[in-house]
Formats: C-alpha cells, structure tokens, sequence
C-alpha cells in the first residue's frame, strides 16, 4: 500500500515523467550516435530536389489538418476561412512539445474562442480531429504486421485480416469510433457528442486523416530516397511505420513531440530496408524537418492571427 502511494505521489511530481525520457533519450541517443559513426559522411551526396518533396509533403500534411478543422466547423454551421483554420493547427501543433498533450487541443480551443466560435464546438473539433488522425495511422500501420506474419504464423494473418475488417467498417460507419470515447467523456458527453454530425460528414473528415498520414509516410520515402536508393513499391512501409511511430510518440505521455519514441521506431522499422546507418541519419534528418516544420508552421500561424486579432463571426451551431 505504501508504494503504491509512493508511486502514485511519484507520478503526480513528474519525477516517472522525466525518468522515462532520460532512459529513452539515452538508449535511442546512444544508439543512433553510434550507428551514424559509422556513416562515410564523405561520400555523402543527398538529392536536394528529393529533400524539398519531403518538405513539400510535410506541408500538406499540416494543411491537411487544418482543412480537417475547417471542414469540421462548417458541418457545425460554424465557419471559419480555410487561412484562419489552417493557421489555427500551425498554432497549435506547439502545444505537443508542452508537457501534457492535451496543450495542443487547448491552444487550437484558444484561438478558436478568438474567431467567436462557442466553447462547445472549439473542445470537439481538435479533439476528434486528433482521435480520427490516430485511428487512420493504426488502420495503415497494419502492413507493418506482414513483414513477420511467416515468423509468428497463423495468429498474427487472421489479426491482420480482422483489423482490417474493423477499420473498413468504421471508416463507413464512423460513428462507432466515439462509442468509448463517449464512455471515458461521460461527464462532459453533453460537451462533446459526435452523433450530432452524420456519417457522411464524418467520412470526409476521417479521409482527410487518411491522406494527412500518408503525406507524412511520403515525406519519410522522399527523405530515404534522398541519401540512398529505395524502391517506390517500398512506400507503403514507409508511410506505414511513420505512422506508427508518430501514434506511439502521440501516445508517449512524457515525451514531448514524441522526442526519442518516435525516433526509435523510425530506426528500428527503417532500418530493414535502407539498413541501419541509413536508418539513424534518416531518423536524424526527419526530427530536424519534423522540428524546423512545427516551429515554422506556427510562426506563419502566428503571424497571420497577429494580423487578424478582431477574427470573425461564427454562427451559432444548431446542436
């Protein structure tokens, strides 16, 4: 009973927090200066026109999410301007390098309440455009479970073949992924209650989670093929496992931005294609885009609600 307490008492403080990340940094640091020791830095050539298609996706796939918001408000009969939505979502993504990650939906719940749009509205869009990014990277990590179905046999191929089942029926019936979502928010259900948009609504925002993560998987395959020769039918693993590793980085409570969980699932799932020297300078060149995007992003974001302090006018939604 004592160190029960004294493990919830340690959680409260942070200290689990902080201990966690230094553990992980550690390994996945150590493990990624050692690999890229071993890189002939010298004979080093990287495709700069290869490097700006990286870029260029990593861009889409941040507009994407605030087309998501955008599309989201309007079906609410809140409409917002796709610039001051987009914006919104540059702003925000900050919030994932705060501690917590509840910070990025309440930056965007901020800059919402700026555009007149009600408390109501501004809680559940970044919330279930958060909660629809996450269920469309799990449906397309699934290729991920390929690469070792001889290995583990019968089981893991019937669990691919049922996850797969699953995720098409949800994408047409949308509806069903809030059905526990709901249950953990029962004391705010009022707050926030999905049914109110119809499936057709919803399918539109749940693609647009689709295509934001197989931007970000193409960003990765453009990166790889920048320093070294990848196969294009290779880049369903590639989105694949980028994916899954910026769910897992989503999930990683003490990790800020996912910094060392992302990182290492990219190596370790990179590195059974381009190898493992590869792997670590991609993973390296993919958490400095990944960085220098969210902090550019959200100083254009910035920029552009500086310049637009009054906002607009939104009507109220019909809920």
């Amino acid at each position: 009973m004592k160190i029960t307490k004294k493990l919830r008492t340690c959680i409260k403080s942070g200290w689990v927090r902080y201990i966690l990340l230094t553990l992980v940094l550690y390994f996945v640091g150590k493990t990624l200066f050692n690999q890229l020791s071993r890189v002939d830095f010298s004979n080093l050539t990287i495709s700069w026109v290869f490097l700006a298609g990286s870029v260029f996706f990593e861009i889409l796939a941040r507009c994407l999410t605030g087309l998501g918001y955008e599309r989201m408000l309007a079906y609410f009969k809140c409409p917002l301007p796709l610039v001051a939505a987009v914006s919104i979502a540059w702003v925000s993504f900050i919030g994932k390098y705060l501690p917590g990650k509840f910070f990025l939906i309440a930056i965007a719940m901020f800059f919402f309440k700026r555009y007149k749009i009600p408390l109501q509205v501004a809680g559940i869009v970044p919330l279930l455009s958060t909660l629809m990014t996450v269920f469309a990277a799990l449906v397309l990590s699934i290729p991920l479970l390929f690469l070792y179905k001889e290995q583990v046999g019968f089981s893991t191929s019937l669990g691919i073949i049922i996850i797969a089942f699953f995720g098409i029926f949800f994408s047409f019936k949308p509806k069903l992924i809030f059905l526990g979502f709901k249950k953990i928010f029962k004391k705010t259900h009022d707050l926030i209650n999905p049914v109110h948009l119809e499936n057709r609504y919803l399918r539109v925002c749940l693609g647009i989670a689709f295509f934001q993560c197989v931007c970000f998987g193409v960003s990765t395959w453009f990166i790889a093929k920048a320093i070294t020769s990848v196969n294009i039918f290779t880049i369903l693993w590639f989105i694949s496992i980028t994916t899954f590793a910026n769910t897992m980085g989503l999930f990683a409570f003490f990790s800020p931005a996912g910094i060392g969980v992302k990182d290492g699932i990219c190596f370790l799932g990179l590195g059974n294609i381009v190898g493992t020297e590869n792997a670590a300078l991609i993973t390296v060149i993919i958490r400095i885009i990944y960085t220098l995007m969210d902090l550019g992003s959200a100083g254009a974001g910035l920029i552009y609600l500086g310049l637009n302090k009054t906002g607009g006018h939104a009507n109220q939604p019909e809920l």
